[in-house]
């Protein structure tokens, strides 16, 4: 790191894309696949849960709340 910028450039650490990196991960990942999808799966549920409140209080002030006060 002499001489260096102070943190790694891209080409250094490897790309997204590269294959290697993918088939150490999917190696990890093969024995206990189950539980990553289970958890991938509750992750996006937990997500969409979490997306629906603000979408409902806005639809409980668009259609009641505001209609009332109005009326």
């Amino acid at each position: 790191m002499r001489y260096g910028y102070g943190y790694f450039e891209e080409d250094h650490l490897g790309n997204i894309g590269d294959i290697k990196i993918w088939k150490r991960i999917i190696g990890f990942i093969r024995p206990v696949w189950n539980r990553v999808f289970i958890a991938v799966l509750l992750s996006l549920i937990i997500t969409a849960a979490e997306l629906t409140l603000p979408y409902l209080v806005r639809w409980a002030i668009d259609n009641y709340i505001i209609n009332n006060s109005i009326a």
